[in-house]
């Protein structure tokens, strides 16, 4: 497992070897790091880092804030932004995914602070390794442009998008382990016991937001086995779980937050814990998207974490592993103007509270309103 640790003057010897290695000169042929200089000063506009395997140094980070470092290398940029460096120092090392390891780190670093929104890099544009690492990391190509005498590409990733394609990478990971966790939603019955009352209307459409392996479509067509169901998911191995365990239902790989792309209208709309996966503005927008697609007296129910949004941040994931999301915990208030503001009436709202792995207490915030 890698760990990062911050670079002092002891890591000298080793950078300075690394530096004569010919896949880090071919990276970065033409820039002096200084190390003896640089290792002994801390600007608070940079973090150098150092990657150990098993307390073993493998590679290097530097992460920097462009707006304020102070050689002004980006030129003229906005806040808001950190840019990257990082390499393996040796040969031996390459290929055993320790640099997709360690960017997962940086960037996971990087956008924990709540206000930085962007990760830019700048690797040399006739380095095609390096182009094709970032390109499968998440990042997208925003322009060539030449630092010195180096032609580069520079690359960017949105904090949107990261947090979107870890989310994606954790749940397609333990898809299993989540469904056997969670397939029994009773703990949540009663509140699904009301959203069936709700309806009506036979062979209703529904909309389940954020499937996941179909636990709450299994439970409601147990109920209601004239729904008439999509589920949708953002991980292609939670719909293939839904799909074998609801065989009746219909299921698609999708973004909740481009259900507005969705042409049918639907008499109620479901969300099983998608929220704590978007941020504010964009759990604002998902409560927007859901009433343009719901019915007149449609019903819309939700669940999510609730707490100090300025809390959030990157967590283990509840069906438990290593990899890390960043989860979202919101505040009733916001989400309850919301509902208001795009004319949604409440029929119930209700908290369970419990202790987590941690020891530390979780509050479980369930709303259920109907479209007026």
């Amino acid at each position: 497992m890698i760990q990062l640790r911050k670079a002092t003057i002891d890591d000298l010897t080793t950078l300075k070897h690394w530096d004569q290695q010919a896949h880090v000169i071919a990276s970065d042929p033409n820039d002096d790091w200084n190390w003896e200089v640089e290792l002994l000063r801390t600007p608070d506009w940079r973090t150098q880092l150092i990657a150990e395997v098993n307390g073993a140094p493998i590679g290097f980070i530097q992460i920097i804030d462009p707006q304020k470092e102070e050689t002004h290398y980006w030129g003229e940029i906005g806040a808001g932004k950190r840019a990257i460096d990082i390499w393996i120092g040796e040969k031996q090392n390459l290929g055993k995914g320790y640099g997709t390891a360690m960017m997962q780190l940086a960037l996971e670093q990087c956008f924990s602070d709540q206000s930085v929104l962007t990760v830019i890099v700048d690797p040399l544009a006739s380095n095609k390794k390096a182009v094709r690492f970032y390109e499968k990391m998440g990042f997208t190509f925003v322009g060539k442009r030449t630092f010195g005498i180096d032609d580069c590409a520079v690359y960017a990733i949105e904090k949107r998008d990261w947090k979107a394609q870890t989310t994606m990478t954790v749940f397609g990971k333990y898809a299993k382990v989540y469904q056997d966790k969670f397939m029994d939603v009773d703990l949540y019955k009663d509140t699904f016991d009301l959203f069936c009352a709700q309806i009506e209307k036979k062979n209703a459409n529904i909309l389940d937001v954020a499937c996941g392996p179909g636990n709450i479509v299994k439970y409601l067509l147990s109920k209601r086995p004239d729904f008439k169901i999509l589920g949708v998911d953002l991980s292609s191995e939670m719909v293939a779980l839904a799909e074998a365990n609801n065989p009746t239902a219909r299921f698609r790989v999708m973004d909740c937050r481009k259900i507005d792309l969705l042409a049918e209208k639907y008499d109620a709309v479901i969300c099983g814990f998608g929220l704590p996966y978007l941020s504010k503005e964009e759990a604002i927008q998902f409560i927007e998207h859901v009433s343009g697609l719901l019915e007149q007296n449609g019903v819309f129910c939700f669940s999510t974490m609730e707490g100090d949004y300025s809390q959030s941040g990157f967590k283990a994931p509840s069906s438990g592993g290593a990899l890390k999301a960043f989860i979202h915990y919101h505040q009733a208030d916001y989400l309850m103007a919301t509902l208001e503001k795009y004319g949604f009436k409440i029929i119930n709202l209700q908290r369970k509270i419990y202790p987590d792995k941690d020891g530390n207490t979780v509050t479980d915030l369930l709303v259920t309103v109907c479209k007026k």
